[in-house]
């Protein structure tokens, strides 16, 4: 079933209210987090209308920026790549209702 309602948050975090890992993928701000190995990553965020709750599983080939994903940055280097195959499954809830959701979802990093 579709909704056909669509929602969009940016939050702009001051330095200091987040963490990550540099031995895995592990990323934590105060309204959301990101981790776990590409085949079951788990992403949690708490938005205005309530709460966003997912597994994501890379399931096609990673997309590397420039090729390699490597790429100039500021006098030295970035990286940059998408998953945009992730078999994705979790619950959402708006305005206090759970639903059990399914589909596919794209990851920029």
């Amino acid at each position: 079933m579709t909704a056909g309602t669509y929602y969009s948050q940016q939050v702009v975090n001051p330095a200091g209210p987040f963490s990550v890992s540099s031995q895995q993928l592990d990323v934590r701000f105060p309204d959301a987090t990101l981790s776990g190995p590409m085949n079951a990553m788990r992403l949690t965020a708490r938005i205005p209308q309530g709460r966003i709750d997912l597994t994501l599983d890379a399931t096609g080939p990673v997309m590397y920026d420039n090729g390699t994903g490597l790429f100039p940055f500021l006098g030295g280097s970035g990286c940059y790549y998408s998953l945009p195959h992730l078999r994705s499954s979790g619950t959402l809830t708006l305005n206090g209702k759970t639903s059990e959701v399914t589909g596919q979802s794209w990851l920029d990093r």
